[in-house]
């Protein structure tokens, strides 16, 4: 936030979240490896969960 404001960042891109999640998705159907460790998608999930619960709730919410 900048002077109480919130910021407007463009994600229009999607961050790259669409190759994740379409890579996950074929490591299941193809049973091939996938391109991110598990650990580096936790955490992402732990960002988007966050996020979500900052909108809902209109309060900041810190990671751990």
């Amino acid at each position: 936030m900048k002077n109480d404001k919130p910021e407007i960042i463009d994600c229009s891109d999607n961050g790259g979240y669409d190759e994740e999640f379409l890579d996950f998705y074929s490591a299941i159907v193809n049973r091939t490896k996938l391109k991110s460790p598990f650990l580096e998608g936790y955490k992402d999930m732990k960002v988007i969960l966050a996020a979500l619960t900052s909108a809902s709730t209109k309060k900041v919410v810190h990671l751990k």
